[in-house]
């Protein structure tokens, strides 16, 4: 199931910039104020990640996280903020949020930290299940893999920015792991412990979800998309989009309108 992300800001159109942005690849839900957001997570119990903005109109944005993370403390908040003095990213990392972004920012800039806290979810999730699979095992079936330090987490994470900066070209492990200075293989590794999948198959979900909205806004082929969207040929991409959709281009396309 396609993520759920909260989008918390009381500027109208930052809240509809965001929508329009992200809603190819996740379910978006928006809140104004801090007491909508936290209302949001106790009706919902499926919202993945909260982006928050600093200064909401009826408290701080620290606040609304404190209230949504007493609600669900497993959701990764990040706190957005026109105002970029220390103090700020201080109080907000302080208080729980996972990241922080300085207005203005790029879209890329927040689909990669998006991304980023998701995967680590995920794969928080899998550890947890996998304590449970292990206590169950008998003695020395496997070894756990070991933890990662935050220097590979950050590398993946500038490898996540780099794969949404640049998936329309034809860029590949090599020219990510050369990016964030470390070895195919061992890029190799640390993205797919970090992000839950490996390099191939999130660059192809970022090339589809764009092909995805193609599809639905414009009047190109398949082939021109496919080209677009960073594929070599239709056919790869006609095979990869039926794998990840359940259906062709051509189906999707002619699917009703919302």
């Amino acid at each position: 199931m396609t993520s759920q992300i909260l989008i918390a800001d009381d500027d109208p159109a930052v809240l509809d910039w965001c929508v329009q942005c992200l809603s190819d690849a996740y379910r978006v839900v928006t809140a104004q104020t801090g007491r909508d957001a936290i209302e949001h997570v106790k009706r919902s119990k499926d919202i993945d990640l909260a982006v928050i903005d600093y200064r909401l109109a009826d408290m701080s944005g620290v606040e609304a996280m404190t209230g949504i993370k007493d609600l669900e403390p497993s959701i990764p908040a990040i706190i957005i903020t026109g105002y970029g003095d220390e103090d700020v990213a201080v109080e907000s990392f302080r208080s729980g949020a996972r990241d922080y972004l300085k207005k203005p920012f790029s879209i890329s800039e927040l689909t990669s930290k998006i991304d980023f806290y998701l995967a680590l979810r995920h794969a928080d999730k899998q550890r947890r299940k996998n304590v449970i699979h292990e206590a169950d095992a008998p003695e020395g079936s496997g070894p756990r893999p070991p933890e990662m330090t935050l220097s590979q987490y950050r590398k993946v994470q500038l490898a996540v920015r780099f794969i949404n900066d640049h998936y329309k070209t034809a860029i590949s492990l090599d020219d990510a792991a050369r990016e964030v200075g470390v070895s195919p293989a061992h890029f190799s590794r640390i993205f797919k412990k970090a992000m839950g999948l490996s390099y191939h198959v999130y660059l192809n979900n970022r090339r589809i979800a764009k092909a995805q909205n193609l599809l639905r806004t414009s009047a190109m082929s398949a082939a021109e998309i496919a080209l677009t969207v960073g594929f070599a040929d239709a056919t790869g991409f006609g095979r990869i989009f039926k794998k990840l959709t359940g259906r062709t281009p051509s189906e999707y396309r002619n699917l009703p309108k919302k």
